[in-house]
């Protein structure tokens, strides 16, 4: 231990039986897992995003926000939104944008974050062994 940096800070010595992409491998593992369990809901009770909107679905949903660093999902009727977390009475998804809703445009990232659970029905799944 000589104080000083060990590879250039681009490359790094690896340990034998380890790749240089390992990691990214993993985190493509992961993120493929979470794309198969996450399950689409439609939303049926707007939400407009704002803190103190969450007081329509009741204090409790209000006052029990998960305080994490994503922000808040303003959803509208009728919208799909696949779920991959929750929080008590807080769910987490992505938002499923319609091109046809975008009047043409090209929407690279869908909307993301925070939205009550009471906004929601959830959609039946097909099952995998029929």
């Amino acid at each position: 231990m000589s104080g000083y940096p060990v590879g250039d800070g681009y490359t790094w010595p690896l340990k034998p039986g380890c790749g240089e992409y390992d990691l990214t491998i993993e985190q493509l593992k992961q993120k493929e897992v979470k794309s198969r369990i996450a399950r689409e809901v439609v939303i049926h009770r707007a939400y407009s995003g704002g803190l103190l909107s969450a007081f329509a679905f009741g204090p409790r949903v209000a006052c029990c926000f998960p305080w994490s660093g994503e922000g808040r999902l303003r959803v509208e009727l009728g919208d799909r939104v696949l779920v991959t977390r929750s929080y008590r009475r807080w769910l987490y998804g992505q938002l499923v944008v319609n091109p046809d809703k975008q009047n043409g445009y090209i929407v690279k990232h869908n909307p993301r974050g925070w939205f009550p659970r009471a906004c929601t029905i959830e959609t039946p799944t097909k099952s995998k062994t029929s």
